[in-house]
């Protein structure tokens, strides 16, 4: 008498063996596929507050250049001006001088919205 097992059920246990790697590799292409769409959709819509920040900083130059305010000493809007989108935009006014290439005024503006932050410079 024979005291190996059957054929049968070495096969069966070999089976299940390749199902459990199949099923360990496709869950780790899954995940991998996953994550990367994850990180896709937040870079996608970081790329819409970016677009939104920066028309905030514009709106804020074009305040400035609109007004033709024409200011004798540093000018800093220390408050900011709020957008009705819940962006918001800071304005810094120098003259010129060292940190200025212009012949007249600096204008820095930058906006907010949610965690992201642009600016714009304008020398006149």
């Amino acid at each position: 008498m024979s005291k190996n097992p059957p054929q049968s059920l070495n096969e069966q246990g070999i089976s299940l063996l390749l199902t459990i790697l199949i099923m360990a590799l496709v869950l780790g292409v899954a995940l991998g596929i996953s994550t990367i769409l994850f990180q896709e959709t937040r870079m996608t819509r970081d790329v819409g507050n970016s677009v939104i920040a920066f028309y905030a900083a514009e709106t804020g130059m074009e305040q400035v250049l609109v007004s033709k305010e024409n200011p004798s000493s540093p000018c800093i809007v220390a408050s900011p001006c709020s957008l009705g989108n819940e962006a918001v935009y800071y304005l810094l006014i120098t003259p010129s001088g060292p940190n200025c290439s212009s012949q007249n005024y600096c204008i820095k503006s930058f906006g907010i919205f949610k965690e992201t932050r642009r600016g714009i410079e304008v020398n006149y």
